[in-house]
């Protein structure tokens, strides 16, 4: 009985074997991967078809770096020639931090609402305001005005960095590259700030150098406004919508 049973298994499977079957080619194997391009050919791409943007937007971003490291810079200098002492010079930042702290809540509604240029022309204007009365001020109740003026402008323009090199980065593959340029080029803000306030303030005064530094600012409010255009187009702009 197992010899038959066997004997039957044996046929069945040469009778069921399909001879077309081994006949059939292989399936068509997946192309390859097209070869990516190296990072340093998307670098120049990026620079010639976008060096446009960078710049318009880029040198918005540049000062406002710049702004904010001169406030580090200029706050404890003058608390230092007003023999404030480090108490004091604590007290007005953390006041500076906390209005900072609570602009910020309302900076990203505000300029997803009404555009980059409606909170980014005022608040260069604060950040003018700002630093110039750091050099102005010649009592301590002075430099807490300045504390609060600063932390109002560094609330306002707390995302703006990052939201600008987003809204103008290009689509994918250069986007990357694109926003990587950005932002080395808005830290050329705080490379230039402290040399440059250094000899201001060592030739001159320090008034010189907040005035230097708040007519950057005035420069970066008129940039802004004539020369960057308004990358959120739906915004419902009713002031600068140039």
């Amino acid at each position: 009985a197992l010899q038959a049973a066997a004997t039957l298994l044996a046929l069945g499977t040469v009778f069921s074997h399909d001879p077309s079957a081994a006949a059939k080619p292989p399936p068509p194997s997946s192309p390859p991967p097209s070869p990516q391009p190296p990072q340093s050919s998307l670098l120049y791409r990026t620079l010639a078809e976008h060096w446009g943007a960078m710049v318009r937007a880029g040198m918005v971003a540049t000062l406002f770096v710049l702004a904010r490291v001169a406030n580090q810079l200029l706050l404890p200098l003058q608390v230092d020639n007003l023999r404030m002492g480090p108490a004091s010079l604590g007290a007005i930042t953390s006041l500076s931090y906390t209005v900072d702290c609570v602009t910020f809540l309302f900076t990203g509604c505000i300029s997803d609402r009404y555009g980059r240029k409606f909170l980014g022309v005022p608040a260069f204007c604060v950040w003018a305001w700002g630093l110039a009365s750091i050099g102005w001020a010649t009592d301590p109740r002075h430099l807490y005005l300045s504390g609060v003026l600063l932390g109002l402008a560094s609330g306002l323009t707390g995302p703006m960095v990052a939201v600008l090199s987003t809204d103008f980065a290009p689509s994918p593959p250069l986007a990357v590259p694109f926003q990587s340029m950005f932002r080395l080029q808005s830290d050329l803000g705080s490379i230039a700030a402290p040399p440059l306030l250094g000899v201001l303030n060592e030739s001159f005064s320090l008034q010189a150098s907040a005035n230097a530094v708040a007519g950057a600012a005035l420069f970066g409010a008129l940039w802004m406004t004539f020369v960057m255009e308004e990358p959120l187009r739906g915004a419902k702009n009713p002031i600068l919508s140039l």
